[in-house]
């Protein structure tokens, strides 16, 4: 039988590689409102689109990066109303540990040790507070460190800014050099479309990464060995980040290990797509706005 997905937050960088391997599912379908098709802000509208919907999995990825009120109003208007629909699965960060103190490779018994400052980790914090204190049979969360691919913001996202800085033909650029546990977003997805029928897990919230923690350095002599560049890599501060990693020994302890895709794989893809979709007029914005 056809099982329904609610998918909230499909027009940002994870839904909407969420929808892309979704709809390949025929065990699935789909519904990925707009914001004109449901506002999340309204507790009203969220009732009444569960009532009609009756999804069987509701996949929690919108946020509001500059707004803790934002995101926690649309978490808990979907959340009031969990008795109309199965199980939630709530798109979290490894933000949720405090970025200022988390210890390399931290695991899930180190939540709540420290509360997050900003916006973004206050929300992704609270939120997961409250799947861990209610409703335990019903919610998973999912928490990603680094996380890269197509969709991403350009503008901001490390790897795919300084594929585009390429294609600009701007050196490759690095604010600060900082070890990360990145995982491609395909990887993510695949996974998360494999596990929905094994849901609920014995717990609920983990640590989603591949453990192979690697430095922003290490990803930009990647991209320019795979493109080619000549120019010398920009380091603009010398000093060395806080590392930024997390273990996920606990959830493939309960199910089986997934086979991440190597990193030099998953950049010389996304070098591809941008070199297919960005136009030249796209790149010159691009290299305006960075120049600017």
């Amino acid at each position: 039988m056809t099982k329904r997905v609610l998918l909230l937050g499909a027009s940002g960088f994870i839904g909407k590689n969420l929808c892309e391997a979704i709809k390949k599912d025929i065990r699935y379908e789909l519904l990925a409102p707009t914001r004109s098709e449901l506002n999340l802000l309204d507790a009203n509208a969220c009732r009444m689109y569960l009532q009609h919907s009756q999804p069987d999995y509701v996949i929690h990825s919108a946020v509001n990066i500059s707004s803790a009120e934002g995101s926690l109003q649309s978490f808990f208007n979907i959340l009031n109303h969990r008795a109309l629909f199965g199980h939630l699965i709530q798109i979290g960060s490894g933000a949720e540990y405090d970025r200022r103190i988390c210890s390399p490779q931290v695991i899930e018994q180190d939540f709540g040790k420290s509360i997050p400052t900003d916006s973004y980790g206050l929300a992704k914090y609270l939120i997961a507070r409250e799947l861990n204190a209610t409703c335990r049979d019903k919610v998973t969360n999912f928490r990603l460190f680094g996380v890269f691919g197509k969709h991403e913001d350009i503008n901001r996202r490390f790897i795919s800014n300084n594929i585009v800085r390429v294609l600009a033909g701007l050196p490759i650029s690095i604010n600060q050099d900082v070890v990360f546990d990145y995982i491609d977003v395909q990887d993510f997805c695949d996974f998360l479309v494999k596990i929905l029928p094994r849901l609920p897990l014995e717990g609920v919230s983990y640590n989603f990464s591949a453990d192979r923690p690697v430095s922003l350095s290490f990803l930009a002599h990647v991209i320019k060995s795979q493109m080619h560049v000549e120019q010398d890599i920009q380091i603009k501060n010398k000093d060395f980040g806080r590392e930024y990693t997390g273990s996920s020994k606990k959830l493939f302890s309960e199910v089986d290990a997934y086979k991440f895709r190597p990193l030099e794989e998953s950049i010389r893809d996304l070098i591809c797509f941008y070199q297919k979709s960005m136009t030249e007029d796209m790149i010159q914005i691009f290299k305006d706005k960075s120049n600017a």
